[in-house]
Parts: structure tokens; sequence; C-alpha cells
């Protein structure tokens, strides 16, 4: 009947605009977008779920923890984070000052602002 064929068409419209919508997300993300400087390519490895499939920081972690290929230093950050300059070198400066080698760097980052740029004293 007319009302089941319309319904069909809705269907199909949907699927084809998630399937638009979870590429244009992954071309977003992706090591191979063209300003990811190709020489760290082979340096990261990543994982692509559509937000609807999230569930929590823990299943993020689990997810982290199975790409981990015996490196010597690892980082996980929330999508909002943003960087100071030279923000690894604090880091690894961090770690060094820290008491012995099984040492773990953490923080609760502070609430994300949106803002045009950071200070350059901004830590």
């Amino acid at each position: 009947d007319a009302e089941e064929k319309f319904l069909k068409k809705c269907m199909k419209h949907q699927r084809k605009l998630q399937k638009e919508e979870q590429r244009l997300e992954a071309d977003c993300h992706t090591t191979a977008h063209p300003c990811f400087p190709a020489e760290f390519r082979s340096h990261v490895r990543e994982v692509h779920e559509h937000y609807t499939q999230a569930d929590g920081p823990s299943y993020a972690r689990w997810i982290a923890h199975a790409l981990w290929m015996g490196e010597e230093f690892t980082l996980q950050v929330d999508s909002h984070t943003r960087f100071v300059k030279d923000w690894d070198e604090i880091l690894l400066r961090q770690y060094a000052a820290c008491p012995h080698e099984k040492c773990v760097l953490t923080n609760h980052l502070l609430a994300y602002e949106r803002a045009p740029k950071l200070g350059e004293d901004a830590q």
C-alpha cells in the first residue's frame, strides 16, 4: 500500500544519510587526512565509533589497552582536550621528575570552554 511504500523509501533514505554521516566522521579523524603528517601515520592506531555506540570511559580505556603494542608511553585524551605549546616536552619533564619508572601522570582536565586561542602562558 502507499503508506508502506512511503515508509520503505524513508528508511532507505535514512540509511543513506547515516552511512554518509559515518563516512564524514571517519574522514574528519583519520590519519589518512591530508593535514596529518605522513611520517607519523605509522605511530598512530585509531578506532572510530559513532557517538551512539559509546559506552563510557571504561570501554574507551579497554579499547586503548587493546591497541597497546609495548610502547614506552601512551596518551589518552578526551575529544575536548586542548594542548599548549610544547605539551609533550612538559609531560616528559614531569615524568622524569617522578620517583620511579612505574609512575602514571594523570589529571582531571579543566572544563572545556571554546576560545579562539589560549595564551602562551596557559598550562
